[in-house]
């Protein structure tokens, strides 16, 4: 048996880390019912994980003016919005809607859902590779990503997925589907990120007393992962209850000229309908 050192066991943390990611991938790459998707899944995933690489560059420009702030609450806000929710989840909006929205195998408005789960998914492996080879305490970073960050990502990934849905859908009009798209996921991917920057933020000032402070930030926690899980389960709900979302979208996906009628559109075989 090869002795297990230290590279191998954080390679084996890495992967620990990114399995949850990498089995929901696989889920939908293997399956029978998505199976006209299967490409467009790796690629959704791929070009999640490819967007993290320039979103951190960005990022890092202003990371440190960020992490210069002293306030607790405000470096916590400033960290998990401007640092995190803003940055992040512009990259993946960006992706899916000029990449997944306008592809000719995106056939209906329920593949928007699947698609933005894949595209959230492959942001997350990266973001969870670079943690767990850059933490010191590698072996619980990769654990505790692999159990919160993923879900939260994939869930937030289901959120920006149904209003993708919706703006996708030929039968509804309104641009605030778009914006949603983009703000609903942020704030709810930044109401997560505070209360975890907070603490961290008070553990690092105040070692000895800061857990006295921790209850409002724990609470705020709590109430994020339910207002993002309760948003998630509402949508895909909603989605899977409405025919509209079955509904085959017109190609070449030109969303004013979808909802004109009387306007030609072309399929994905290339037949005018």
């Amino acid at each position: 048996m090869i002795p297990l050192d230290g590279l191998h066991l954080r390679l084996l943390a890495a992967v620990s880390a990114i399995a949850p990611a990498l089995a929901i991938l696989l889920y939908f790459a293997g399956s029978r019912s998505w199976r006209r998707l299967r490409e467009l899944v790796w690629i959704g995933f791929g070009l999640g994980f490819a967007a993290a690489i320039p979103i951190a560059g960005i990022a890092g420009l202003y990371t440190p003016a960020i992490l210069a702030i002293e306030p607790v609450r405000l470096h916590a806000l400033a960290v998990a919005f401007l640092g995190a929710a803003i940055p992040e989840e512009v990259g993946k909006f960006l992706v899916v809607f000029y990449f997944m929205l306008r592809h000719e195998d995106m056939r209906q408005p329920l593949d928007a859902l699947v698609l933005s789960i894949l595209v959230s998914l492959g942001f997350a492996t990266i973001e969870n590779l670079y943690y767990v080879f850059g933490a010191e305490n590698w072996t619980e970073t990769a654990m505790l990503r692999a159990v919160t960050a993923v879900p939260m990502h994939a869930t937030v990934g289901v959120i920006m997925g149904y209003f993708a849905a919706r703006y996708a859908t030929p039968q509804i009009t309104g641009r605030y589907w778009l914006v949603a798209m983009l703000v609903v996921p942020t704030i709810l991917h930044g109401l997560y990120d505070y209360p975890v920057f907070a603490v961290q933020q008070v553990m690092a000032t105040d070692p000895v007393h800061g857990s006295s402070r921790l209850a409002e930030f724990q609470m705020i926690f709590v109430l994020a992962i339910t207002a993002t899980a309760v948003t998630a389960i509402t949508g895909v709900r909603t989605l899977l209850a409405d025919p509209t979302a079955t509904t085959p979208i017109p190609f070449p996906r030109s969303n004013d000229d979808q909802k004109r009628p009387g306007t030609p559109s072309i399929t994905a075989s290339g037949r005018h309908g």
